[in-house]
């Protein structure tokens, strides 16, 4: 195999040389495996790229503040969703494809979405990437074994080269550096471990609130771009709050809109904690494989129609 490393699952070569070594391939694992890549191709084709429309929607960037305020703000969580979707679809089709093979990748996206904290967020989003600047950065700069200070520096590098991962911009910087804040406020002002419940709660919306915004930067192909755009989110142009533009989106595209709000939750999970030990289990593997039938049917659809977008990874 010839992955794109950039791209993830972020594999070691250890972990191929012992598959190599001990490689057995089942009827199991090529059904496990099939049906992964099945549900990583709709999480692409069905919500990943139909978002991508809506998010089209306002990429005129000589026109910004010419959207409404609410246009923008769903265009912004459009965003999100999409590139959730596009990267934890691609995740899920290269696991498939190597357990088809043998092959025994590790998860790299976890729900992040529903995370407590920015720290948790990064537990979840690209899980391998985040390993591997901690066993190739953090660590080897000193990790929380140094003083404050050289922990704060640590940090930064970690952010910095974080964001020059994804391109030599200062977009991504930014993107990163805005992540390196957040985590400082979490770790030695929040200390959310010793706060109360309710505090927990509100930095848990914060978290979505800020990782959203965060976004934009990623998005934006300039500094100046990004900005324009949060200061017309936040009502600091004379954008309207609501347009006929909004209406339409939600009215055209609620149901892919919802399918990825949905879908950023364990549901599948719990639905199968829930049933794996009951009489029932047999009905509902035939029920969800019926379910991935449509979803495939629906996804291939898409592709005849020509509703399709390249891996947003392959940009950065």
């Amino acid at each position: 195999m010839f992955p794109k490393v950039l791209m993830g699952p972020i594999e070691r070569y250890s972990n191929y040389r012992n598959f190599e070594d001990h490689k057995s391939i089942n009827s199991a694992d090529i059904s496990e495996g099939f049906k992964r890549f099945l549900i990583g191709f709709c999480k692409k084709t069905v919500i990943a790229d139909n978002l991508a429309s809506i998010v089209a929607l306002t990429s005129n960037v000589d026109s910004i503040s010419q959207y409404s305020i609410s246009t923008l703000w769903v265009s912004s969580i459009c965003f999100s969703l999409q590139i959730f979707f596009d990267f934890s679809g691609y995740s899920d089709m290269a696991i498939g494809i190597a357990q088809m093979m043998g092959f025994r990748f590790k998860e790299n996206f976890n729900y992040p979405y529903i995370a407590s904290s920015i720290t948790d967020f990064w537990r979840r989003w690209h899980i391998s990437l985040s390993f591997w600047f901690r066993d190739y950065v953090y660590i080897p700069l000193g990790g929380s074994r140094k003083s404050t200070t050289r922990n704060i520096f640590t940090l930064l590098c970690v952010w910095f080269l974080t964001g020059l991962w994804h391109g030599a911009a200062y977009t991504f910087i930014v993107w990163g550096l805005i992540f390196f804040i957040c985590i400082l406020f979490e770790r030695y002002v929040l200390k959310l471990d010793t706060r109360e419940k309710s505090i927990k709660i509100i930095w848990r919306i914060c978290t979505l609130f800020i990782v959203n915004l965060n976004w934009v930067f990623f998005q934006s192909p300039s500094i100046q771009v990004a900005f324009q755009k949060i200061k017309a989110m936040f009502g600091f142009t004379s954008s309207p709050i609501w347009s006929d533009l909004t209406f339409r989106i939600l009215t055209e595209n609620s149901l892919f809109i919802l399918l990825g709000i949905l879908f950023c939750f364990p549901v599948a999970r719990w639905v199968n904690k829930k049933i794996a030990d009951t009489k029932i289990f047999n009905l509902y593997s035939i029920v969800e494989a019926l379910l991935i039938l449509v979803f495939l049917i629906w996804g291939i659809s898409f592709q005849i129609l020509g509703v399709h977008n390249p891996f947003l990874y392959q940009q950065f």
